[in-house]
């Protein structure tokens, strides 16, 4: 689903849209923690939810990812970061985990404050926004 004018870019992941898991609650990113793809030995966070991410379905029901959907997160992260993006850097696996954590609780009430105006859209009967 598109999102909403009304939501900060910077709140969207690099599809800026908005999915559904299975629980109910949107996800834009679905983070996880990788080896980073230009600093050999550093961890960092990307995002599974990118451009061209194939079979969705599979990873919002939280099932784990296959070697392809990893494979295109980390080929898009790589890309990112070789055009300027900025990936988070740390020393180990707990601290990107902590790190990750954070960012949900910041990220997640954000979107949820938005929830009327989602709910909405989802129940739209037309076709897509």
């Amino acid at each position: 689903m598109r999102a909403p004018a009304d939501i900060p870019r910077s709140l969207l992941g690099p599809t800026q849209r908005i999915f559904w898991n299975s629980q109910g609650r949107p996800s834009t990113h679905l983070n996880i923690v990788t080896e980073h793809p230009l600093l050999p030995g550093r961890q960092t966070m990307i995002p599974m939810l990118v451009p061209g991410q194939i079979e969705l379905g599979r990873l919002l029901e939280g099932q784990p990812a296959t070697q392809s959907q990893y494979r295109r997160a980390v080929d898009y992260a790589r890309g990112q970061a070789l055009q300027g993006a900025l990936l988070p850097s740390f020393d180990t696996v707990p601290d990107a985990l902590a790190y990750e954590q954070q960012w949900r609780q910041d990220v997640i009430p954000q979107l949820e404050s938005r929830m009327p105006s989602l709910r909405a859209l989802m129940n739209y009967s037309g076709s897509e926004p």
